[in-house]
Formats: structure tokens, C-alpha cells, sequence
């Protein structure tokens, strides 16, 4: 709704009996009385007081005419958390060059924290041997340099292979196998009952 003020119409056809003028709430930026009369002046009667009560929740500097102060209104929480997270991960990496059980609430030494380019060196500290475990195909086995022989940890993993029998209950439907007298074997899927 626009800000009003009181005016006054100075028509004829406005006036009351006693020859006073009728004063009108109107829109400030009226140009014609309800009548539609042009004759209108405005009067300078009442302070502009904003009617409702501004919410707590609302920051000044968002309707701010400066864009500094809106951009910093905009800006100033997710800023202020992001160098919350830095710290907590700068503190966390302070932590993690401790001795395992004091790095972190609740650590029990089982996890070790290492760096990326670290990695193949401290799974190779894990699996013993000085040598991250290597998984080779046997297409890789061939295309290896001869008289290189692989970790001990890739036969126990190439040995175990994928498992070829793997069974699981559905609940939902159920599959029915029909052999026929010609030797067809006709496979069709229903709904449980």
C-alpha cells in the first residue's frame, strides 16, 4: 500500500453545507480527488511514520541504498563460516600429525590420516612388504617385465575370483521354471502370493 496523506478539495461540487472543504486520505502521489475533481491540494498535517514494526529478524542493510552494505549484508555469514571450516580442517590436519588416540574426540588409534601422495607408501606399511598390494590382470601379466615377480598379497586376491553363485531371496516375485517334453526349458516371473 502507497504512503497517504490528507487532502483537500478546493471544487465547488465538493464542499459541505457550511462551505468547509472535505479533507480526503489519499495516495501522496494523488492527482484527483474520489470525485474527480483536479482541484486537490495536499496538506501537511501528519508525520510519515512507518506503521508496522520493522521484524528482528530483518538486517537494514539489505534495503540499504549503498551496494557495499548490501553486498556485505549478503556476504557476511556464508563468509563467516567458510573460515570457520578452515579452521576446524587446519586444526584437524594439527591433530592428525599426532600420536594415534589424541587426534579427534573419540579416536581409538585405528584410522591413520595421510596425505594422497603418501598413500601407496602407507598401504604398503599396511599390507607389509614396503609395496602397495597390485592387482594384475592376466593381460598384464603378459605385458610385465620378465623375471618381475609380483607381491605376494595378488594370488590370494586373484585366486579368490568373482563369485559365480550368488543367491538372494526376493520377497516380491518369484521365477518358475518349466521343462517341456521337448527339452525346452521356459523361464517366467510372478508375483508372489
Amino acid at each position: 500500500m502507497p504512503p497517504l496523506a490528507d487532502f483537500v478539495c478546493n471544487h465547488k461540487a465538493c464542499r459541505m453545507k457550511n462551505g468547509a472543504a472535505k479533507v480526503y486520505e489519499l495516495p501522496i502521489k494523488a492527482t484527483h480527488c474520489p470525485m474527480g475533481h483536479k482541484r486537490i491540494v495536499r496538506l501537511y498535517n501528519k508525520i510519515a511514520v512507518i506503521r508496522r514494526v520493522a521484524d528482528d529478524r530483518m538486517d537494514p542493510r539489505h534495503t540499504s541504498s549503498r551496494h557495499a552494505a548490501r553486498t556485505d549484508a549478503l556476504v557476511e555469514q556464508p563468509v563467516i563460516q567458510a573460515l570457520q571450516k578452515r579452521d576446524e580442517l587446519t586444526a584437524s590436519q594439527r591433530r592428525a600429525a599426532g600420536p594415534p588416540g589424541t587426534r579427534w574426540d573419540g579416536d581409538m588409534g585405528l584410522v591413520k590420516a595421510v596425505r594422497s601422495r603418501a598413500l601407496p607408501a602407507a598401504l604398503g606399511e599396511v599390507y607389509g612388504g614396503g609395496r602397495a598390494p597390485i592387482q594384475m590382470t592376466p593381460a598384464d601379466m603378459g605385458k610385465a617385465t620378465p623375471g618381475l615377480v609380483p607381491p605376494e598379497s595378488v594370488g590370494p586376491v586373484q585366486g579368490a575370483g568373482v563369485p559365480t553363485d550368488v543367491r538372494a531371496r526376493d520377497t516380491e516375485f518369484r521365477v518358475r521354471r518349466t521343462k517341456h517334453a521337448d527339452g525346452t526349458v521356459s523361464v517366467e516371473g510372478e508375483r508372489a502370493s
